[in-house]
C-alpha cells in the first residue's frame, strides 16, 4: 500500500536550487543527482513533484517511511510463519 505522505529527500540549504538549476538545463542530471544524493528514477520524481507545486515544495529527510505499515493479518501470519527462537534451517 502506497502512502499519501509527501515524498522526500535530505537536501542541504547551500543546493536548494538544483530542481530549478536541473530543470533549467545549467545542471546535468549526473551532478543534480549527486548534489541531492539520489539516482537518475527519483531525481525525475522529485522534479515531477517540484513542478507540480513549486512555491510550496520543501524537501526534508524522509526517514524510509514512506509506505503505510502492514496489516495486522500479515503481521500476524509473519510471528506464526517464522520461528523467532531457533533458526528455520
Amino acid at each position: 500500500m502506497k502512502s499519501t505522505k509527501p515524498s522526500t529527500v535530505s537536501l542541504s540549504s547551500s543546493s536548494g536550487n538544483t530542481l530549478a538549476d536541473f530543470n533549467s538545463g545549467s545542471l546535468d542530471d549526473q551532478e543534480a543527482c549527486r548534489l541531492l544524493d539520489v539516482r537518475k528514477t527519483r531525481l525525475y520524481q522529485l522534479r515531477t513533484l517540484w513542478l507540480k507545486d513549486q512555491p510550496g515544495f520543501r524537501i526534508e529527510a524522509s526517514g524510509s517511511d514512506q509506505c503505510d505499515s502492514w496489516p495486522e493479518s500479515v503481521l500476524k501470519s509473519l510471528c506464526e510463519f517464522v520461528p523467532l527462537q531457533t533458526p528455520p534451517n
